[in-house]
């Protein structure tokens, strides 16, 4: 499969997650939608594209789904749902679904952990 799409199909795994499941695209159940649906399924299931999971994406585009892109930061926040200097993703716990209330504060997406990237980075070079 021509599997350049991948990611711009992963990183749509938010929609459902905010939107709820029940989200109705076209590609879903249209018989002319039947190539295409194939064509992503092949895509999603070739091993490059198991890079990512659909936690990963859920976590670190909580902003995004709030409507702060590029990194920018939804107000109150001191740090991006993107960054590489938070615990690492696998660390945070998931954010909450409802994009549309209060937003959730860095603490409680897990950005303010102690053992962030740079810190450990730190401590590999301190002797």
């Amino acid at each position: 499969a021509e599997a350049v799409f991948t990611s711009f199909f992963q990183r749509f795994w938010f929609v459902p997650y905010y939107e709820g499941d029940e989200v109705d695209l076209p590609i879903q159940n249209d018989p002319a939608y039947a190539r295409v649906k194939e064509w992503r399924k092949a895509c999603m299931e070739h091993p490059a594209a198991q890079q990512v999971c659909h936690d990963q994406i859920i976590k670190l585009y909580y902003d995004y789904s709030r409507g702060a892109g590029n990194g920018a930061l939804p107000e109150g926040r001191k740090v991006s749902s993107f960054s590489f200097d938070a615990p690492d993703w696998s660390e945070r716990p998931m954010p909450p679904r409802d994009k549309y209330g209060n937003g959730a504060t860095d603490e409680e997406l897990g950005l303010l952990e102690e053992n962030t990237c740079s810190q450990r980075k730190k401590q590999k070079t301190t002797p």
